[in-house]
């Protein structure tokens, strides 16, 4: 009977510590619980065919202060988007990419969440949609969920497509930096390019980078390695020798305002492809009015520190 006694209070000890460290550990384990970045739903059902797209990205897709977007596994997602957007030519995608104030702050990208939704924007062209189904946008916001320094940082959301114009596709362009390539857009026969906040912006970022040699008689060449490409398109309509002409000279008109903008002449380099790289197919009047346009864009080479030239 004593060892009874002895040994009863003792295994009810035994039980009740189990218990609590058993408890204890859990809830450490779970305090201990990786987060998880939500996944980015990426859904259509409107269509007039009945057809609907139902995906979604996953994973940290952007780290900290970067716009570079990290495919990973959702190429799968993304081939899924582009597929559904070429069956589709009536659906109109509008990505929004995000950032915070401090991000932007962080970055040379004027506007960061552009630049990550550009990428995403970079991989659809390349499968083949179409430019007049895309829209792109960057918004500031101090809702972002991080995670070990890693973001989700975009939204998508459909809409039936408007009817496609040179205005509407010269609104739909977004300045990121002088170093992502700006398409500028025409009407029928025109060199005359449709200005926009965002053509306004390159334009002024080019001639502050290029501001000290610009003032006259500046002995000092700035980025003296770097060219601002400006590369005339045209549709189809025309000959091709009248095309080619058009084209350069709507590269020949953008280096012109350009100029009279404050930047200097040396850094031009303006050719004219006519109707052999078109964005859109031809056989279609929006295809068309996508592809009358000038491509600029600022390409970098390995500059040395800026010394009067011999």
């Amino acid at each position: 009977m004593p060892n009874r006694l002895i040994w009863g209070p003792l295994v009810t000890g035994w039980i009740t510590a189990s218990v609590c460290i058993h408890m204890f550990y859990i809830k450490r384990i779970r305090l201990r619980e990786v987060p998880v970045l939500a996944s980015v739903p990426i859904i259509d059902g409107a269509t007039p065919d009945g057809a609907a797209l139902h995906t979604s990205l996953h994973g940290r897709l952007f780290p900290k202060t970067r716009g570079e977007f990290t495919v990973g596994s959702n190429w799968r997602a993304l081939d899924s988007l582009a597929d559904y957007l070429l069956r589709h030519p009536d659906r109109q995608l509008t990505i929004t990419g995000y950032h915070t104030l401090d991000e932007n702050r962080r970055t040379l990208v004027p506007n960061l969440g552009a630049y990550r939704a550009d990428g995403i924007w970079q991989y659809l062209r390349a499968a083949g949609v179409s430019p007049v189904q895309v829209q792109t946008r960057g918004i500031q916001t101090e809702a972002l969920v991080f995670v070990d320094d890693t973001t989700n940082a975009l939204a998508f959301a459909f809409d039936a497509k408007p009817a496609t114009t040179a205005q509407t596709l010269a609104d739909g362009q977004r300045y990121i930096d002088l170093f992502h390539p700006m398409e500028l857009y025409f009407p029928t026969g025109s060199t005359a390019f449709i200005r926009t906040p965002d053509t306004d912006k390159f334009i002024a970022d080019a001639a502050e980078y290029w501001r000290n040699e610009a003032r006259r008689g500046n002995p000092i060449r700035m980025h003296p390695n770097d060219v601002l490409l400006l590369t005339g398109h045209t549709d189809s309509v025309g000959s091709d020798r009248s095309n080619q002409r058009l084209s350069l000279g709507r590269a020949k008109a953008v280096q012109q305002v350009m100029q009279q903008a404050g930047i200097p002449g040396r850094v031009f380099r303006a050719d004219g492809r006519g109707e052999s790289q078109p964005l859109a197919p031809n056989a279609t009047p929006e295809g068309r009015e996508a592809n009358r346009r000038v491509t600029i864009v600022v390409r970098r080479r390995n500059n040395p520190t800026p010394t009067p030239p011999r």
